[in-house]
């Protein structure tokens, strides 16, 4: 099947017979297009609201659509599905349980940097080739294999063969299929500093029954997410090692702070993406980093403020001139005024890791109260409090780097590497590299 092709299908629903018209693309997603009313389909306008899942044929072939949101067109409805189960029928979420996921991930192979080929690989007309890589990490919610080898390409048309190292991704997992996928995904999206979108999955029931997955992971594979070795914050010979250990921190990351990693997650995925946008995203998951991971969100104790707020509470209830709806309000907002300012949680971070801030930038003494600034502006629109703001791209992306180079130096801590590892691994990446011309 060629991944830029549109292929169009005749849909027939399961049991009603009911028909539609289905559009298969495995770069740009999928798609069911339908011209009848969901009463007409269903018999009951609340069937897709209340279940996740649609059954259907395609030439007699049994599909599953999967994890999907509906459009509502002039003349039409459009289902679209993230997973496309194609030639199998689940009938229920619970039953979306597999032996083995075998997928690889678009520009994993960068991120290998496995030498396949001996010293003098090419002697008298044959090719000696090392043993392919095959890396596994045992974790609480799946086992993981990366297994790495190299594929062959030719064409009548060219006189040479090319070759190249392919990376497959095998896992086995106890829990619905989108916990391993997406997990697995936003790591190797931090691992490359760019998208990694899952492609050719092939899925193993408890039946041995393998079925072909179409995965729409919303991210378009334009040719500016293309990366290079040198983008990638740590690859595969450092991680080696330490794989199962570093994955596992990425699970506690993944559960203790899963908000946060998402909207760091999406300045990678999401295009385009405006400056503003960028920077509320990367300022939201470092706040949250702060609160959730390293409990520098609040001003005072958990038992000292409980002391205070007892007696602004009784305090706001004395008061006759405010009703009980508004007096709950005001309780139930108490705990704002123990938070830490932005900038102070900003300046408690960039001072831990001050050696490795300092290479990037010199002096930021002054960027922390900047970043609350631009931040209350673009949250409260209060231009009086907030006169020393962000206002040109520059500007923005000053900012954007600066707060980026916390989160990453933040996430790579978490993982466990140590200070020289991660100063190392920040001023090699391109990223960086480029970002100190700027500034």
């Amino acid at each position: 099947m060629n991944d830029n092709a549109t292929y169009r299908y005749m849909w027939k629903f399961a049991n009603t017979q009911k028909e539609g018209v289905f559009f298969l693309n495995k770069e740009k997603g999928s798609f069911l297009e339908i011209h009848l009313s969901l009463e007409e389909i269903f018999g009951n306008k609340k069937y897709l609201d209340n279940s996740k899942i649609v059954l259907g044929y395609c030439n007699n072939t049994p599909i599953t659509l999967y994890d999907y949101e509906i459009e509502n067109e002039p003349n039409c409805k459009i289902i679209k599905p993230r997973y496309v189960f194609w030639g199998y029928h689940f009938k229920q979420i619970e039953d979306m349980i597999f032996k083995r996921v075998e997928t690889s991930y678009f520009n994993s192979e960068n991120w290998t940097r496995y030498n396949f080929f001996e010293n003098d690989f090419v002697e008298k007309g044959k090719i000696t080739i090392n043993k392919p890589l095959t890396i596994s990490a045992k974790l609480k919610t799946f086992t993981l294999s990366l297994k790495s080898n190299v594929s062959t390409f030719y064409k009548s048309d060219e006189p040479q063969l090319k070759i190249y190292n392919k990376n497959r991704f095998e896992f086995n997992f106890e829990k619905c299929l989108k916990n391993g996928i997406l997990l697995l995904q936003d790591f190797l999206t931090f691992a490359f500093g760019k998208p990694a979108i899952p492609i050719d999955i092939i899925l193993t029931t408890t039946d041995n029954e393998d079925v072909k997955v179409f995965y729409n992971s919303g991210i378009k594979k334009a040719k500016s997410h293309l990366i290079y070795s040198q983008l990638i914050p740590f690859d595969l010979i450092r991680t080696n090692p330490k794989l199962q250990l570093i994955l596992s921190k990425w699970i506690e990351i993944y559960e203790n702070s899963k908000y946060a990693l998402e909207l760091y997650i999406h300045t990678k995925t999401m295009f385009p993406l405006t400056w503003v946008h960028k920077f509320m995203f990367l300022t939201q998951s470092l706040e949250i980093l702060c609160n959730s991971v390293d409990k520098q969100g609040n001003i005072l104790k958990k038992n000292e403020f409980r002391e205070v707020k007892t007696k602004l509470s009784k305090t706001i209830k004395s008061q006759k001139q405010l009703d009980d709806n508004l007096k709950d309000i005001f309780i139930n907002r108490l705990y704002l005024i123990n938070l830490l300012p932005l900038q102070k949680k900003i300046h408690s971070i960039a001072n831990v890791h001050n050696n490795i801030v300092r290479k990037h930038f010199k002096d930021y003494k002054d960027i922390p109260q900047i970043v609350a600034n631009t931040r209350n502006f673009f949250t409260h629109y209060n231009e009086s409090n907030n006169k020393e703001k962000a206002t040109t791209k520059q500007e923005f992306a000053k900012l954007c780097c600066f707060v980026e180079l916390l989160l990453d130096i933040h996430f790579l801590k978490l993982l466990g590497f140590d200070e020289k590892t991660v100063s190392t691994t920040i001023s090699g990446t391109e990223k960086y590299k480029y970002y100190k011309l700027l500034f």
